[in-house]
C-alpha cells in the first residue's frame, strides 16, 4: 500500500524508516538531512525538520516514544526529543 505520493514531503533518496513503538508515527531520514514524523494511519506530515550537516543515515525511536536517536556520516550519534504533539 502506497502510504504517501512520492512528490509529498521528501525530494532526495530516504536513509532510514521507522515506527515509534505505538506503531501511530512512522519517522522517515533523507540524504539531505530532512527529518519527518508521519502519522501511519492516513500518510499527513506531523513534523519535519532539517538536520545540521552532516545529516544522518539510520534512526530509529526510544522505547518511550519520545526521542529520536540517529546516527550521522561522521559517526556521530544525535538525540532529538520529539515534539509532544507529534508524539
Amino acid at each position: 500500500k502506497l502510504l504517501v505520493e512520492p512528490s509529498i514531503g521528501h525530494a532526495a533518496t530516504i536513509y532510514d524508516v521507522t515506527y515509534n513503538p505505538a506503531g501511530s508515527r512512522i519517522a522517515t531520514l533523507d540524504y539531505d538531512g530532512k527529518l519527518f514524523i508521519w502519522n501511519s494511519a492516513n500518510g499527513s506530515i506531523l513534523h519535519h525538520q532539517q538536520l545540521p550537516a552532516p545529516a544522518g543515515y539510520a534512526l530509529d525511536y526510544s522505547p518511550s516514544g519520545t526521542q529520536i536517536a540517529i546516527g550521522t556520516r561522521d559517526k556521530r550519534l544525535m538525540l532529538l526529543t520529539v515534539p509532544s504533539w507529534a508524539q
